[in-house]
């Protein structure tokens, strides 16, 4: 995953993906069962299975069922959508994907799989092109669900100054406060990690070159100064000498190093 989502693994995407837009849900796809075409015991009858695998957290059998549907009736949306749910659930996020454009090819107006496309795309590590669907879709676009998903992308201040105006409106539901709140919590842990990474880069090590931070190692000018008169009572080369050439090497450069004007 990328560090914009930094709840843990996909796996907690697809939990957080599951309440914005119902992709284990099937209550939100019964009322669309008995609109399908076929028997009770064609594409119906194999869908309402896939449903029913979903409820019970089984996605392995509701991808079985769903592709067999989609088998018998190629271009039903709903059935597509539905096999993208079961694919994202299952954490087939590239298959997930894959049927959800297959979807939107044949019906471009729907919103849920929009948002169910970016959420995928973000599974994926692709937030930059989520976050394109998003905005391009904004006007279709349920406003708590696109505000969350902002979120999830990277965007955590902008979701929560999306949210906070929905939030404040008549009539915002517990939904609204639910993904707000989620998108609290994405700010707090973008601004969390952005302030170890600013403790991180003042490294008091490099404060003083050459001095270690607890003080140990650094010389008194009596110490270096005996240094200096045993250096030069032996003839030994120039000290500063040997250090640039020990610095270039550290560096893993090949070949001698060439003096600076420090080393001359």
């Amino acid at each position: 995953m990328t560090k914009s989502f930094r709840f843990g693994s996909a796996i907690s995407l697809v939990a957080v993906a599951s309440m914005i837009a119902g992709c284990a849900a099937p209550q939100r796809h019964a009322s669309s069962a008995s609109s399908l075409g076929g028997k009770a015991d064609g594409e119906v009858g194999l869908a309402t299975r896939a449903l029913a695998a979903l409820a019970a957290n089984d996605p392995t059998t509701a991808i079985d069922y769903a592709e067999r549907a989609v088998d018998r009736t190629p271009n039903d949306v709903t059935l597509r959508a539905l096999l993208g749910n079961a694919y994202f659930v299952g954490g087939r996020f590239a298959s997930a994907e894959a049927a959800f454009k297959d979807a939107l090819l044949i019906n471009a107006n729907q919103p849920q799989v929009i948002l169910k496309l970016a959420l995928v795309e973000i599974a994926q590590g692709r937030n930059a092109e989520a976050l394109q669907l998003l905005d391009a879709s904004r006007g279709v676009l349920d406003a708590a669900d696109y505000g969350l998903a902002l979120a999830l992308a990277g965007r955590a201040s902008d979701a929560v100054a999306t949210l906070e105006v929905i939030a404040r409106a008549n009539g915002a539901d517990s939904r609204v406060r639910q993904n707000l709140a989620l998108a609290y919590a994405f700010r707090g842990a973008d601004r969390s990690n952005s302030g170890r990474r600013r403790s991180g880069s003042a490294d008091p090590a490099r404060a003083t070159p050459g001095r270690h931070p607890s003080g140990r190692g650094r010389s008194s000018p009596a110490a270096a100064g005996r240094r200096g008169n045993s250096a030069a009572s032996s003839g030994s080369a120039s000290s500063d000498r040997g250090l640039c050439t020990t610095s270039a090497a550290s560096d893993g450069s090949s070949g001698s190093a060439s003096a600076g004007p420090g080393c001359l």
